[in-house]
């Protein structure tokens, strides 16, 4: 969590910054570039036509022509630019298909991702896929199921006949799983795969059906079947679990999950009381008691069943007073998977859970999940904020006892202007020798925003002490306790300006969101943040383009 806030305050401290802007360099040069011999000469222009993104358009033909070349190296740097020029280079969509089934493994993987950012034309691309499905390996086969499913309901009517096809029956379950409730047509051709000797195959198909939810309710019959006599315990819990996503409470479907939970199996019990609950909300005292035999699979020695319950108990949010401290408890659990589940499951139950967790921070075993917690609930921990400020004033002894400062104070800025009354120990951070903890401060800060402008004497303070680069976190929350200040934003400028070229997509985002409020001291940087609306980070192109917006406005 410590390297997952905006800005990446603490990385700033540390800038390494490129100097200059890359000159114009005519398309037409690097492309003849590209047939020199020497080996370093041909990838420099390979690399400088993808940094020219789609203004490289008339090299897609010679680049189309590189995909052939012997040399492995040559024909990836080829994909990657065709890739970054997007659709302009869809006539490449052929070769590049064709480059997916290299030998070579860095070819492969970048010929797919190539085909997903170029997005070729739908027909043309589903026929690539169908190709990939019975001829690649699953390290090109997994990207091209991602890139077909972004076609939903436009791509069902292929994904059908997929369906048809012994040899991809499997993978077209995989993809309709995918595409969800989009892929409803395709519900009578997986249903005929239910009867597929594969168990691999009724597995996947039951998993697709569940995600297509209620639409798959023709196939009810066929799922019970498979619940109540299949002779391998996965296909049992994927037939649960379809179940349980479908949601028709029909006899047949009750008295196979109630059957199915008096069993020994754990998880299988666990499914099938989900499942029941799912089908059943109305119905409380099914509800109630589903819950609570679920929380009891939480203390059993199979960590996947343990994870199997964490994740059904995320729909007992009506029930957070028998969830919630059971899975408190479970924090400590020496499997990562499930204490990710845990903390998946309290921040989907939400407020209901906020004061037990604020009295674990004063627990050492706890207090660390407690802070994370906190983080993803957000606004919605306004709650914990005395107790988050309370821990605050510990003493910082040791390497675990900085740490836990530091999720304290993300915490905090995740909760946002509501945190203001932890400004006054915030701002004690800010003189800590320790960077990090000094950089979370400033921006524990910056997102309270004005209601923390209490702190900007000592921001501007604090200042005096340090080097330029590590000036940057203080500057950037100067700016947000301080909005329309002239003089703050005149000295922030041309930092911020700088970091617009760092190497992190985070902090390129948030020196462009705060450039967009700077008015005339960020004129400068107007055609660095043009450059910046193509950047490959999605946050980097929608902070850039909006502070575009905001400076020609």
């Amino acid at each position: 969590m410590r390297r997952v806030f905006c800005f990446a305050l603490v990385a700033v401290c540390c800038l390494s910054l490129r100097s200059g802007g890359a000159q114009e360099v005519d398309v037409q040069t690097l492309v003849e570039q590209l047939a020199s011999p020497e080996r370093e000469a041909a990838r420099a222009a390979l690399d400088q036509l993808g940094k020219l993104g789609a203004e490289a358009a008339p090299a897609v033909p010679a680049l189309t022509e590189a995909l052939s070349s012997p040399e492995p190296h040559v024909v990836a740097y080829a994909a990657i630019a065709l890739g970054k020029i997007g659709k302009p280079a869809e006539p490449a969509a052929e070769a590049l298909v064709d480059a997916a089934f290299s030998g070579n493994p860095a070819v492969r993987r970048a010929a797919m991702g190539a085909l997903k950012a170029i997005r070729p034309e739908s027909e043309a691309f589903q026929t690539a896929v169908e190709r990939i499905l019975l001829e690649g390996d699953p390290a090109v086969i997994a990207p091209a199921l991602e890139t077909f499913a972004e076609f939903a309901e436009e791509g069902v009517p292929k994904l059908r006949e997929f369906l048809k096809k012994p040899r991809i029956g499997y993978w077209g379950a995989v993809l309709a799983a995918d595409i969800g409730p989009a892929a409803a047509a395709a519900v009578p051709e997986l249903t005929d795969l239910l009867d597929e000797e594969e168990t691999e195959v009724r597995i996947q198909t039951l998993i697709a059906l569940g995600e297509i939810g209620p639409p798959s309710a023709p196939a009810e019959a066929a799922i019970v079947k498979l619940l109540e006599s299949d002779e391998v315990m996965g296909t049992r819990y994927a037939a649960a679990f379809a179940l349980g996503k479908i949601g028709k409470a029909s006899d047949e479907a009750n008295h196979a999950l109630v059957e199915a939970a008096r069993g020994d199996d754990p998880m299988l019990k666990t499914l099938s009381l989900w499942a029941l609950a799912k089908l059943n909300p109305d119905q409380e005292r099914v509800v109630r008691y589903a819950a609570e035999t679920i929380v009891s699979m939480l203390s059993n020695e199979n960590a996947q069943v343990r994870s199997a319950a964490v994740r059904a108990l995320v729909d007992f949010e009506g029930h957070a007073d028998i969830v919630g401290p059971a899975l408190l408890t479970l924090l400590k659990d020496a499997d990562p998977t499930v204490v990710g589940n845990v903390l998946d499951a309290l921040a989907s139950i939400g407020p209901k859970v906020v004061d037990r967790v604020a009295n674990a921070l004063t627990n050492p075993d706890f207090r660390h999940y407690a802070t994370r917690l906190l983080y993803r609930l957000g606004p919605k921990a306004a709650e914990a904020v005395p107790a988050l400020t309370a821990a605050l004033q510990e003493e910082v002894v040791d390497a675990d006892d900085a740490a836990f400062r530091v999720e304290v104070q993300l915490a905090l800025a995740a909760i946002g202007p509501e945190a203001a009354p932890a400004v006054a120990e915030l701002a004690k951070s800010l003189s800590s020798d320790d960077h990090e903890i000094r950089g979370t401060a400033c921006y524990a800060l910056g997102k309270i925003g004005p209601a923390a402008a209490a702190a900007a004497d000592e921001l501007q303070r604090c200042q005096q002490d340090l080097a330029a680069s590590e000036r940057i976190p203080l500057l950037w929350a100067l700016l947000k306790v301080r909005p329309g200040d002239e003089a703050i934003a005149k000295m922030a400028a041309p930092a911020l300006i700088e970091a617009l070229d760092h190497q992190d997509a985070t902090v390129r985002a948030e020196a462009a969101g705060a450039l967009g409020g700077l008015g005339e001291y960020a004129q400068p940087a107007l055609d660095r943040l043009k450059e910046l609306c193509e950047d490959p980070d999605a946050s980097v192109r929608d902070a850039a383009t909006q502070a575009v917006k905001q400076l020609e406005g």
